[in-house]
């Protein structure tokens, strides 16, 4: 969904990875569990995460502190987070090391010269030198421009053109465009140079309709506008997808919106620091912190949320059920966010690269926070908020209801089972229960009916088993869904391998724009006036490009080159031309 290359590329390497790891955790970690039970079982030891009842139970205790702080932290720590949006910075520059020589370079040549940018602006070469000069003249006015480098600018209105040899008139025009170099004291990705770029194009395009605005700073802009845009498309696609996975398996539209709610505080919280801190990002760490800390830490919540609706399927009231999902979660929930806090911090801390090392500082502190608001806030909001987690129970909770004799009598009617329950969950006596397949569910749980009927468990049950199982309809969804993953795979193999990855990242920054002219007529030594030794040395070379293997025969080796070494406007660049063209 990005048209900026660099996060889309980062987006298909992580689906990737997500998908690898799904496929290894479900096919080859049971395979190695069962292969390594043995020295397992040897190397068991004591955890080290002790009990976590009291923990469960003084938060339950004052859940409805948690929940206040959690009304006092959303406003300050949004508007921290949208202020921390508008401060980071898009100069790759400055996320680099202070010793490396290309940062050093550009801070004596501000320093030094005052220049902290340049534009290159190609105007049509037809365009007369009149309004050339005239143009230059208003490009200077333009507030941080320190001057304008041009053929006109060079030589002055008083020696004409046609005068100047070719080798001269060659480093700044062609048959089509004329160059000239713009010198700026603003620097890159500043408010200054982006209003200096929009005068600079208004004067160009007043003499040149066709004319470009070239170099870093014109295409950083454009790159910030186009990843502004990408930036809140895929925030909010990402938002989206999260929603309906949790909808779908949690059978419950209500329930993501407390989920997705907690965890966006601890993006905020996460993301606002920064502001608060004094610290500036680079433009890329938002978009891509936000959403691997949507996807990686949203689990937590998922986790703790499936064991507290099966508690309260199991007839426990809402305090039980909340501390008993809390003390069989939390373990888990920590073991997790710790693991990705130790993959990012050591990383963070040992890393001089601004970009590396501030995105992993904030997947390890967005890791921190994720688990304290999903231990300490999402129980409070359970605690408070009993209605959005009601849902249709999964069939292993239906199944768990029967197992634990709480079912006292219940009805199948097409592929619909109504239960009465032995006592009431949240205030309810009777629960619902779409089947996928009747003849399933009495395969499964006839035996355990029939006991219970017998031994007056269940009063009374009304069904009927169709035992023509449709095959097609039990398998076609898992078909489809292997289907799926190795579609989604060949996807995003394609699009990393041609559409979008490979070798693009190191191509990024770089524009392969053509000048014009390339099917003119190829430049000769016949166009080169004078230099004739060097003509005759060169035409050796020519000669030998041309039909190498009689030289070979005679033991002669390919040179690696040719240097041609000279003052400026003696025809070195023309020279060369000529040996292309012949």
């Amino acid at each position: 969904f990005m048209s900026f290359t660099l996060g889309r590329d980062l987006g298909i390497v992580m689906a990737k990875g997500v998908l690898l790891g799904v496929l290894g955790c479900v096919t080859i970690l049971p395979s190695l569990i069962l292969v390594l039970d043995k020295p397992l079982q040897r190397t068991r030891h004591k955890s080290l995460i002790p009990d976590m009842g009291g923990f469960a139970k003084g938060v339950c205790k004052i859940f409805p502190v948690f929940l206040v702080i959690f009304a006092l932290l959303v406003a300050p720590a949004y508007i921290s987070y949208d202020k921390t949006n508008d401060e980071v910075y898009y100069d790759m520059g400055q996320c680099l090391p202070e010793d490396m020589e290309y940062v050093i370079a550009n801070k004596k040549l501000s320093e030094e010269f005052d220049i902290a940018s340049t534009h290159m602006l190609l105007v049509n070469a037809d365009l007369p030198d009149s309004d050339v000069r005239s143009m230059i003249d208003e490009l200077e006015q333009v507030p941080g421009v320190k001057y304008v480098l041009g053929m006109e600018s060079v030589v002055g209105p008083m020696i004409p053109m046609e005068v100047l040899p070719d080798s001269v008139r060659s480093m700044l025009e062609s048959d089509q465009w004329e160059l000239l170099l713009i010198n700026s004291e603003y620097k890159v990705a500043s408010d200054d140079v982006d209003a200096q770029i929009d005068s600079l194009n208004a004067i160009l395009k007043k003499y040149d309709e066709g004319g470009m605005l070239i170099g870093e700073a014109p295409c950083m802009k454009d790159m910030i506008e186009t990843t502004d845009h990408d930036f809140k498309v895929v925030n909010a696609i990402s938002i989206a997808a999260i929603f309906i996975i949790i909808t779908l398996v949690e059978g419950s539209f209500s329930l993501p919106f407390v989920l997705i709610a907690v965890i966006e505080l601890a993006i905020f919280i996460n993301l606002g620091l920064p502001h608060v801190l004094g610290q500036s990002l680079p433009f890329i760490a938002p978009i891509c912190i936000s959403t691997i800390q949507l996807g990686a830490t949203v689990d937590y919540a998922i986790l703790m949320t499936t064991r507290y609706k099966a508690e309260r399927l199991n007839g426990e009231d809402k305090k039980k059920a909340v501390m008993t999902a809390l003390r069989t979660s939390a373990p888990s929930i920590i073991v997790s966010g710790m693991g990705l806090f130790a993959a990012t911090f050591g990383v963070a801390l040992y890393s001089n690269i601004d970009i590396v090392g501030s995105m992993c500082m904030l997947m390890a502190r967005g890791a921190i926070i994720s688990v304290l608001l999903v231990l300490l806030v999402l129980v409070g909001v359970y605690g408070f908020m009993n209605k959005p987690v009601e849902a249709e129970p999964s069939y292993a909770e239906v199944r768990e209801l029967f197992e634990s004799e709480q079912v006292s009598a219940f009805t199948v009617t097409d592929t619909t089972l109504r239960m009465k329950l032995r006592e009431p969950i949240d205030g309810k006596t009777e629960l619902k229960k779409d089947l996928f397949s009747v003849t399933l569910f009495y395969d499964d749980l006839g035996e355990l009916i029939e006991q219970q009927k017998a031994d007056g468990i269940i009063e009374d049950y009304d069904f009927t088993a169709d035992h023509s199982i449709n095959y097609v309809a039990m398998f076609a969804p898992y078909i489809l869904a292997v289907l799926g993953i190795f579609a989604i795979w060949y996807f995003l193999s394609v699009r990393s391998a041609g559409g979008g990855g490979g070798d693009r990242m190191a191509k990024f920054g770089t524009a392969s724009f053509k000048t014009g002219g390339d099917n003119k007529r190829p430049t000769t030594f016949s166009d080169v006036a004078g230099a004739d030794e060097e003509k005759e040395e060169l035409q050796e070379i020519v000669d030998f490009l041309k039909a190498p293997g009689k030289f070979i025969d005679l033991g002669a080796r390919i040179p690696k080159g040719v240097l041609l070494v000279g003052p400026p406007g003696t025809g070195k660049t023309l020279l060369a031309r000529a040996v292309a063209g012949e």
